[in-house]
């Protein structure tokens, strides 16, 4: 590195004579006045003149010239350093520190002396000039040819715009020590042709490429950039990789790393590929997928996921992310995934330290992954677009999805399907939704306002015995009611349902200590065939209903009524009836003598007065039935597909009897 002297050493001690008197006790004023140096001084050079044409920055431009390496970059310019010239510093005869400049460097009252302003417009202006006169690294057009970068220089080699055309190779690799290459800061682009690589390291040597903010990579279709066990590839502060339908491999334990504001865009046809278990993906800045592409990003290795690092799908766009069931994805702090698009996790391992949170508004598909939390009691998941989990296992995570008014409910629904949950906490709110085939282990749902159609079939809900809140509420409910089929509740508290219409149709509660349906306000159940629903179970539970100011439900549709350790209902219901009489259902024998008298165990009242509480309401078992399973409506069958049309047909297209004998005797024999 080069500096400019302004003063030598007999000029320095002429300024010294010149200081205020608290730096000479035998005088107020400096030993010299200032008129004294401001004569002609041909041998020291004082400088008044305009930096770029002083002695000191001719020497420098000289040196230039004459192919001096500099390494230097912009970042690395000393920015809080200014020069002042001495005639306004010294400001005259009569007042020589009157006058002395107090303006900040940022900006100098003389700006032909300001480093930041001038010195360094100037500077970057020289190394400008002699980037765009280094030789290029491939010289021969339209001819194949290898370059080899390696780490002989004392700097670290600098790579300016250039083209790799077709089959075109760049090494970045060292056998000894690790090469580090870096992008020009001037602002161009290196690009990756067909069938030309970009080597960063090699399997008996080390690599390491930096994308810095002024010249980007961008990789086209039929191109690679290949990152070799043991090496890096960073796209640092303001760097952006490109891949523009190319490939990007990372092989063994070789590391991708984005930071801080650096941008890694995936367009069609792109492949992004961690090779091994070994690989690391070290994500502080950004993911983007541009509109209308669809990009591949296969991690076999661990990927982390950064305080405030982001993820971009574009409108109509897809990621597809496959992890092969041995990519671990974290989750460090607080990420966001945002965009119209649409993100697509299968066979990945997804885990949330401690500080992470992860924030969806694109579309979601997680299909056959596992999620876990190290700390259940934080929040993990927070989503807004449309998701669907298919196949899947979420362990402690706290995952809160709320619908987006600004867009279609059906843009914002939620899909559960054979997946299996233990020790979660999940809250649906303002959203159309449907869960089926899914195991729920310890795990609490919550369903806020929810939209039409809204379904929960085919599911266990298993609670430990003491919980004291209801495995699954649904609450605020407002037009059509939501579907519940075939679902089974075990132990805890069963069902909560407040201020919602539900349709209840063959399920079942077993052993629900805490109750197995709670009914509040305006909480209308329908158990009753009039209304769709009917044949469901209750059998060992504390009670079978408790109600809270909330209507009777509807009953008569062949359910079976098990026995109740406390009773058949308890609380208070909205109804004005001095008896409740429970028609069209089976009764479990235990019940005993309340068959015969008709009154079963109950402790349920009106309506409360002005006066306190309403007068007990008597539950009579009428019109007892015997026990019969429940039939949910056939699973849909898709038509068979008609033979080849070799056979006969008739006029309306329906195939003869003859012909389709002997089509299935030819599948036979296949």
């Amino acid at each position: 590195m080069m500096r400019a002297e302004r003063w030598n050493s007999d000029n320095g001690f002429l300024a010294a004579a010149i200081f205020p008197g608290d730096l000479n006790p035998n005088t107020p004023v400096g030993i010299l006045d200032a008129d004294v140096a401001l004569g002609t001084w041909e041998e020291t050079d004082w400088e008044s003149v305009a930096g770029s044409s002083g002695h000191h920055l001719a020497l420098l431009a000289s040196s230039l010239a004459q192919d001096v390496d500099l390494p230097v970059t912009h970042w690395q310019l000393q920015e809080d350093v200014t020069f002042v010239s001495h005639e306004s510093a010294l400001g005259g005869s009569y007042s020589p520190w009157d006058a002395v400049s107090t303006a900040p460097i940022s900006a100098p009252r003389e700006v032909h002396a300001s480093l930041p302003i001038h010195h360094r417009e100037w500077l970057m202006d020289q190394l400008d000039a002699t980037w765009t006169q280094c030789a290029p690294l491939f010289q021969q057009p339209g001819v194949s040819e290898t370059v080899f970068l390696d780490a002989e220089d004392a700097s670290p080699p600098l790579l300016h715009s250039t083209w790799l055309a077709e089959s075109d190779t760049l090494w970045i690799v060292d056998t000894s020590v690790p090469c580090e290459a870096v992008t020009s800061p001037c602002e161009g682009n290196i690009v990756v042709g067909t069938h030309s690589v970009i080597h960063v390291g090699a399997p008996s040597g080390v690599g390491v490429l930096k994308i810095s903010a002024g010249t980007g990579l961008t990789v086209e279709t039929g191109g690679t950039v290949r990152v070799h066990p043991g090496s890096e590839l960073v796209i640092q502060a303001g760097g952006e990789l490109t891949l523009s339908g190319g490939r990007l491999v990372l092989e063994g334990d070789a590391q991708l790393r984005i930071e801080d504001d650096g941008r890694l865009e995936l367009q069609e046809g792109s492949e992004w590929v961690v090779h091994d278990e070994a690989g690391i993906v070290d994500v502080h800045g950004a993911v983007h997928v541009a509109a209308h592409q669809e990009a591949q990003w296969t991690a076999f290795g661990s990927v982390y996921w950064r305080t405030s690092s982001r993820l971009w799908v574009g409108s109509q766009s897809t990621l597809h992310c496959h992890g092969n069931d041995t990519g671990v994805w974290n989750v460090t702090g607080p990420v966001a995934w945002h965009g119209p698009g649409h993100a697509h996790l299968k066979g990945l391992m997804a885990s949330w330290l401690p500080e992470g949170h992860l924030h969806v508004n694109c579309r979601l598909t997680v299909e056959e992954c596992e999620l876990t939390t190290e700390n259940p009691a934080l929040p993990s998941l927070f989503s807004e677009g449309r998701v669907r989990m298919i196949h899947s296992k979420v362990g402690g995570v706290l995952w809160e999805h709320q619908g987006q008014e600004s867009l279609p409910s059906s843009a914002s629904a939620f899909f559960i399907q054979d997946s299996h949950w233990e020790d979660s906490h999940l809250t649906l709110s303002e959203c159309q939704g449907h869960l089926w085939d899914n195991d729920f282990i310890h795990t609490s749902i919550r369903i806020e306002v929810p939209l039409n159609p809204f379904k929960v079939t085919g599911n266990t809900l298993q609670a430990p015995w003491h919980a004291a809140t209801p495995t699954m509420s649904i609450s605020n409910g407002e037009g059509h009611p939501v579907w519940l089929e075939n679902n089974v509740w075990i132990q805890g508290v069963g069902l909560g349902v407040e201020h919602t219409a539900v349709t209840l149709k063959c399920n079942t509660w077993l052993e629900c200590g805490g109750g197995a349906i709670h009914a509040t306000g305006g909480a209308a159940l329908c158990m009753a065939s009039e209304c769709g629903g009917g044949g469901n179970l209750l059998d060992l539970n504390a009670w079978h209903f408790l109600l809270s100011d909330a209507p009777l439900p509807l009953m008569d549709g062949a359910n079976h009524i098990g026995w109740a350790l406390d009773g058949f209902v308890h609380g208070s219901t909205s109804d004005e009836l001095a008896s409740w009489t429970v028609a069209g259902c089976s009764w479990d024998p235990s019940w005993g003598m309340g068959l015969w008298t008709g009154e079963v165990p109950a402790s349920l009242s009106g309506p409360s007065g002005g006066s306190g509480a309403g007068a007990d309401i008597p539950v009579f078992a009428s019109d007892p039935r015997p026990r019969s399973p429940c039939h949910s409506a056939p699973t849909p069958v898709k038509p068979s597909k008609k033979s080849q049309p070799s056979g006969s047909w008739n006029l309306l297209g329906q195939e003869l009897r003859d012909n389709q004998e002997s089509n299935s005797a030819s599948r036979a024999d296949m």
